[in-house]
């Protein structure tokens, strides 16, 4: 586990740069906190034959704390990623991963990554990655937005939404399963409505499930593409009614 106590600060200032790898393979259960003042990295994840993933490996950003970055900041952890501290990113690129993600009106959700509504509005990057080894749980109303969104899960599951609606809006969405990452957990009861806009919306590798909506929106200005990052075909599975606007 990695633990950024209270009262602590861990900087990456602008300077001059070396090409940093693009990709970060890890084997088993871990905790990888990267503050850059290159580009974002992409985390792949081995499992251990016969272990089970996601029972260790935890990141606690504690309240009083700050990671300062001056282009990425990347924050995966096989189990959970707690953040309660001030990331800041000057508008550049945020990765957070965990074994699930919740976000919204989280009161009384623990476990994997929960950003509540207010810790969503805080997120200053301009790029934003949120990587869940299940699904990414959405509650009630959330109105999320920055320029480049990459949703990368088994999909998204929308819970106490009656009502409600889930937009999301980005310059670029896009939604991948690069991982095959399997849905966990209980089965969504959500019944709103879950709107997706940008300029593009693309469709990465692997299955990606969205639960939990009545409606669902996809609605993008210029293209909605299929263009998987590796040879595991796109899929995207709707429960409820789907509208595709382009």
């Amino acid at each position: 586990s990695v633990t950024v106590a209270d009262g602590a600060s861990i900087s990456a200032a602008e300077g001059d740069r070396t090409r940093a790898t693009e990709t970060i393979q890890l084997t088993g259960d871990s905790a990888l906190v990267r503050i850059s003042a290159g580009g974002q990295v992409r985390v792949e994840r081995k499992p251990v034959a016969g272990a089970t993933p996601g029972t260790t490996g935890t990141i606690n950003v504690a309240a009083g704390a700050v990671l300062d970055a001056a282009r990425s900041i990347t924050l995966d952890a096989s189990r959970d990623t707690v953040v309660d501290g001030d990331l800041r990113t000057h508008n550049g690129s945020l990765s957070l991963a965990a074994a699930s993600v919740s976000l919204g009106e989280t009161q009384g959700v623990t476990g994997g990554l929960v950003l509540s509504n207010d810790d969503l509005a805080r997120l200053s990057a301009r790029d934003l990655t949120l990587n869940s080894r299940s699904t990414i749980d959405l509650y009630g109303r959330i109105a999320l937005d920055a320029e480049r969104i990459v949703l990368d899960a088994a999909g998204l599951a929308g819970y106490a939404n009656a009502g409600e609606s889930v937009s999301i809006h980005a310059d670029n969405i896009a939604l991948t399963n690069r991982a095959g990452a399997i849905a966990t957990g209980s089965p969504p009861d959500g019944s709103g409505t879950l709107v997706l806009s940008a300029r593009e919306v693309t469709l990465g590798a692997g299955d990606f499930v969205v639960r939990g909506f009545s409606d669902t929106t996809i609605a993008a200005s210029q293209q909605i593409v299929a263009r998987p990052e590796t040879s595991t075909p796109a899929g995207l599975h709707v429960a409820g009614d789907l509208t595709l606007d382009a």
